[in-house]
């Protein structure tokens, strides 16, 4: 439901009433998700390096 969430298709209200719970919880889980996928990315996001420096980090990534 959190990636339901992110994901925006849906707004919180709709998304809750779909799943008969009340919408502070889907923001909560929403929040929790977004908050918890930053750190399994092990390079900062984009617009905080140089081009440089981002080439770098996506190239030591494992693949």
């Amino acid at each position: 439901m959190a990636l339901d969430a992110i994901r925006r298709e849906l707004t919180l209200s709709e998304l809750a009433t779909k799943h008969g719970i009340h919408p502070t919880p889907v923001t909560k889980w929403e929040k929790a998700a977004m908050e918890g996928m930053a750190g399994i990315f092990p390079c900062p996001p984009p617009e905080s390096l140089t081009k440089i420096a981002a080439r770098k980090c996506m190239n030591s990534m494992p693949r």
